[in-house]
């Protein structure tokens, strides 16, 4: 039975290997990903192209009072020549109607808009966005977060990026406070950016590797309108993606860039905060394919959980896998840090901010389990009352 035994020991031992060098392999693909996308020039346009150019800024804003000023004020102090700031005041019950009438009144440039109330079958987002680019008056629509702020330059900046293209998402960067900050946002950009096909985010003949940020998305007013706008995503949660996507489908020039010097979000501000934020973001909750998203979900979940804890689960398991499991270690600290480095900065500060400390990186499996967690909470999430924000219910949503 000993004798036996061996082989089945050894081809087990082979197969651990063999997987745990496929997960440390994906990691380092992902890193050079994720450096690629972060090196990319920024090559500015002509300065024709920046001057000929009216921007309408489109801002969804519902109970913001805390973030809204800092928005406006980073707003109204760009140096481009011709810009309109809309800003969608979506019902809310704080004093963000009032803060955005005080930037009104000492800069014309900003408008407040009230919806209607939220018709059938649209997401609150979405439908703000749609009002606004329905008062827009500029060839180009720039759709940026209640919660960003943005560097003097930025609009200018991003036109000469947008160049003769149609589509320029910027991946902004991302401001961490907390300690939940630092260890679960980074989680989140790392799943991100590892699915991110840079080399063939601009191709026109793949569409579907576009990516999108809601954060900060330009996009010329005429293939965005041809398209439908936002209405043509009034029900997708994930609307930002699915936006650029089908416009690339329509033949539309895309562009994606790193811009943590030019545009800054702080998404969430405490544990508790990060936690619901971040599980609305991942639960797809439509009542009438439960069971489809929850075994999605639980896909995602078990492949999550393995690409992030893989080298503790080859550390257990010993033997010839310990080396795959330090390569992958290795890879996911490396890619920690990369983001932290590159993407995340200190809240506050003169642009173009203080990055995120490094060692952050080595809180990486407590980040990991509890990204597992959230994802998780999605999952009880799509069988429970569904996910929730600014008081609005997401079911019935197409997910993308």
């Amino acid at each position: 039975m000993e004798g036996g035994g061996r082989p089945v020991a050894a081809a087990v031992n082979v197969v651990s290997i063999l997987f745990f060098g496929l997960l440390a392999g994906g990691r380092w693909l992902a890193l050079r990903n994720l450096g690629r996308l972060v090196g990319r020039r920024n090559a500015p346009e002509p300065a024709e192209v920046v001057r000929n150019c009216r921007v309408s800024v489109c801002v969804p804003a519902r109970d913001e009072e805390r973030v809204i000023g800092r928005l406006l004020e980073s707003l109204c102090s760009q140096d481009a020549a011709d810009l309109e700031i809309l800003v969608v005041d979506d019902h809310s019950v704080d004093r963000t109607g009032a803060i955005i009438d005080e930037y009104a009144a000492r800069d014309p440039r900003v408008r407040r808009i009230v919806p209607p109330a939220l018709p059938d079958g649209w997401l609150g987002k979405n439908h703000a966005l749609h009002v606004a680019s329905r008062h827009a008056t500029g060839d180009v629509l720039l759709f940026v977060d209640a919660d960003t702020v943005h560097h003097p330059g930025a609009v200018r900046t991003a036109l000469a990026w947008l160049g003769d293209a149609d589509v320029l998402v910027v991946l902004s960067g991302q401001e961490v406070g907390t300690w939940a900050e630092h260890v679960v946002s980074p989680f989140f950009w790392c799943l991100v950016l590892s699915a991110v096909n840079v080399v063939a985010a601009e191709d026109p003949v793949q569409p579907d590797e576009a990516m999108g940020n809601g954060q900060f998305a330009m996009y010329r007013a005429g293939p965005y309108r041809a398209l439908g706008g936002h209405e043509a995503v009034r029900d997708v949660v994930v609307e930002d993606v699915s936006l650029v996507r089908r416009l690339k489908h329509a033949g539309a020039r895309y562009r994606l860039r790193v811009g943590p010097d030019l545009t800054r979000t702080r998404m969430y501000r405490s544990f508790g905060e990060v936690w619901r934020g971040f599980s609305k973001n991942v639960a797809v909750v439509r009542p009438d394919h439960r069971v489809v998203d929850s075994i999605v979900t639980l896909g995602v979940i078990t492949l999550v959980a393995l690409a992030e804890l893989g080298p503790w689960i080859a550390f257990a398991v010993g033997g010839w896998c310990v080396l795959p499991g330090l390569l992958h270690l290795a890879a996911l600290l490396w890619m920690r840090s990369a983001v932290l480095r590159r993407i995340c900065r200190e809240p506050g500060g003169a642009w173009p901010g203080r990055p995120a400390a490094s060692a952050w990186a080595l809180l990486q499996p407590v980040g990991a389990v509890l990204g597992v967690l959230v994802f998780c909470n999605a999952l009880r999430l799509q069988w429970t009352r569904g996910a929730m924000w600014k008081g609005r219910a997401l079911q019935g949503a197409r997910p993308i």
